[in-house]
């Protein structure tokens, strides 16, 4: 593979005598017309956040499809109790068959066609619960989606993370969180109106619409390059940058890092570049799910309840719009104050959140003071505090840190144990609540909250505004010093 840049360029781009490109604006992509530039990427990433859509639409689906589900107008399909557990979880359970077979499909097929293939199982399970005539099809269709879900959580943030650029990967990758929350959102409007069936309709619609956009998005160059599709992968990033950005530098760095072609072993796994980017990312999936965020939307509608609000789907609206606007401050922040701020500070908040919301739930019984204020205002400060960090942070964190050859397994991994988290502290909180009571429970995940700020600060290194070939070189000492 031969480099784009001369070796009479390259010493002229390394004059600084630093060993980074002394003109940053060439290498990076930059020029006068760079907002125009923007636009193509910024498409790609909106088609792409589509299976995010999907992905959220398919978790809040359950919200407002299962109460009809349970009333005997469901006639054949009425579900009892255990039924409208499975219907609830199978997501879960689909969510960890996705995520492997994204990370197998993702460094076979592509990025882009991984995504095509993803909207298949999301198509399927959809029409299974349209046209459902027995309760074991709506079990399915939700197993089969949440299928979709595993695989889109996984091929989202991977995608976005390899077409942006370094300036903007922070916010471009965050909009695959704030998709999620607008999928939530979405489904939470359209169950004023409409009832379960027109709304599995609804859910239908997106991954298709996710497939025949995709169809016109290109390949990420890293992939490309990886593959020994250097024509191609040079169009693509001229598209993706822009037809008058220069993209010798980046194309450079890219092909610089890509380890001659090496394929991924898993006994590399034993060496520093692939078994430290793998611990982190797994620290902040576990963190993420022990954060108490399910807990806090268990007791949503109690506490609204508790405050006067008794419409369920008014409550489950509310909810949504406070993460959409919190996900969407978050989005326009993480650029500018860096992933490790936006993880110890809502951190922090949330761990206050939850050790006051076991504070309400301590005192209630005993009391006649009305306190539903300090529920209402624990609930609205821990969804904000969450929708900004640790919400978003995690996944993209995931698609950063890994070098692309391991960028497929490596999150493969990472997405598996966040989608075992989630199954398991659903299944288990009934059993914590009433094993530790309410307030123990708030008590607990307040304790994983502070934990989850300490180790950030310990562990977790700042990669705003370094491209995923200089954060490779954080944990590949070779590297670092080849640069050097």
């Amino acid at each position: 593979m031969d480099p784009i840049l001369t070796d009479s360029a390259k010493e002229g781009l390394l004059a600084d005598g630093y060993g980074s490109v002394a003109n940053t604006d060439v290498v990076r992509g930059e020029c006068s017309d760079c907002k125009k530039a923007r636009i193509p990427v910024r498409i790609a990433a909106l088609i792409a956040c589509l299976g995010s859509v999907s992905f959220g639409y398919a978790l809040e689906y359950a919200s407002p499809a299962l109460p009809e589900l349970q009333e005997h107008t469901a006639g054949k399909l009425q579900l009892n109790q255990s039924e409208s557990a499975w219907f609830t979880s199978l997501v879960a359970v689909g969510g960890l068959i996705g995520a492997p077979i994204a990370g197998f499909l993702i460094d076979r097929v592509g990025r882009q066609t991984s995504l095509i293939i993803a909207s298949l199982p999301f198509v399927t399970g959809w029409l299974l619960i349209i046209y459902a005539q027995a309760i074991t099809s709506l079990l399915m269709g939700r197993l089969i989606s949440g299928i979709g879900v595993g695989m889109s959580s996984l091929l989202v943030p991977v995608y976005i993370a390899e077409i942006a650029s370094a300036e903007n990967r922070g916010t471009l990758g965050s909009m695959n969180q704030l998709s999620v929350t607008l999928g939530f959102l979405l489904g939470a409007v359209l169950a004023l109106k409409l009832n379960w069936n027109y709304l599995a309709f609804v859910g239908l619609v997106i991954p298709i619409l996710l497939a025949i956009g995709m169809m016109f998005m290109p390949e990420t160059p890293r992939y490309l390059l990886a593959k020994g599709k250097r024509p191609i992968a040079i169009k693509q990033l001229k598209w993706l940058r822009g037809a008058n950005v220069d993209i010798n530098g980046e194309l450079y760095d890219i092909e610089n890092n890509l380890d001659n072609g090496q394929k991924m072993k898993i006994s590399e796994f034993k060496n520093p570049v692939l078994y430290k980017p793998l611990f982190i990312s797994i620290g902040l999936m576990v963190f993420q799910q022990l954060s108490g965020i399910n807990a806090v939307l268990f007791f949503c509608t109690y506490i609204f309840k508790q405050a006067g609000f008794s419409n369920a789907k008014l409550v489950n609206l509310i909810a949504n719009s406070v993460q959409v606007g919190a996900t969407l401050i978050g989005v326009m922040l993480v650029d500018r104050l860096g992933r490790r701020v936006l993880l110890i500070i809502p951190a922090i908040v949330m761990a206050i959140s939850c050790t006051t919301f076991g504070v309400y739930y301590y005192l209630q019984p005993n009391t006649t003071t009305n306190l539903n204020w300090l529920a209402m205002l624990s609930l609205f400060v821990y969804l904000i505090a969450f929708s900004m960090g640790w919400g978003a942070i995690p996944w993209l964190m995931m698609s950063e840190l890994f070098p692309a050859r391991a960028r497929g397994i490596a999150s493969g991994i990472a997405t598996l144990i966040n989608w075992t988290g989630a199954f398991a502290i659903t299944y288990s909180f009934i059993y914590m609540r009433k094993s530790m009571k309410n307030y123990g429970t708030f008590w607990f995940f307040a304790a994983w909250n502070l934990l989850a700020a300490v180790f950030v600060f310990f562990c977790v290194p700042e990669t705003k505004g370094k491209t995923l070939e200089e954060i490779e070189q954080i944990f590949d000492s070779r590297k670092r010093n080849r640069i050097e």
